[in-house]
């Protein structure tokens, strides 16, 4: 996906690509809820619920910073080097990880921007 596409993309949308895509996770659905999604690691559940969003069950890179290093950890296991900066423009942050020139995102929401350049950055990963 190009950028201009990414950008029009629900947080919903964003949440779950950046989960299966990026970070390698599952999806399923809840047995105990119809509007959670449960995202699944080999040896870790985490998830996010569209109606309760109770922290504990809501795993969200684009509002808490801890969830956003967690996808830049997940990039430098693979060896991929990440660079974040602030200016004085507009959009303000602008996040890469080094696999491509094309995966420089710029954007007014600093951890959108560094979501943004991990989906950028995975779509160049040999498979």
């Amino acid at each position: 996906m190009n950028i201009d596409e990414l950008k029009v993309l629900s947080d919903d949308a964003i949440i779950e690509k950046v989960a299966v895509e990026v970070m390698g996770w599952r999806t399923r659905k809840s047995k105990t809820c119809k509007w959670c999604i449960i995202f699944q690691a080999e040896d870790d559940e985490l998830g996010y619920c569209k109606l309760c969003r109770l922290p504990s069950c809501y795993w969200n890179p684009l509002t808490d910073w801890n969830h956003t290093m967690e996808v830049v950890a997940r990039l430098k296991k693979k060896g991929i080097d990440f660079a974040f900066a602030s200016y004085e423009l507009e959009p303000p942050y602008t996040a890469t990880f080094n696999i491509s020139r094309d995966s420089l995102v710029s954007d007014a929401n600093p951890r959108r921007a560094i979501c943004f350049a991990a989906l950028r950055a995975v779509s160049f990963i040999p498979v």
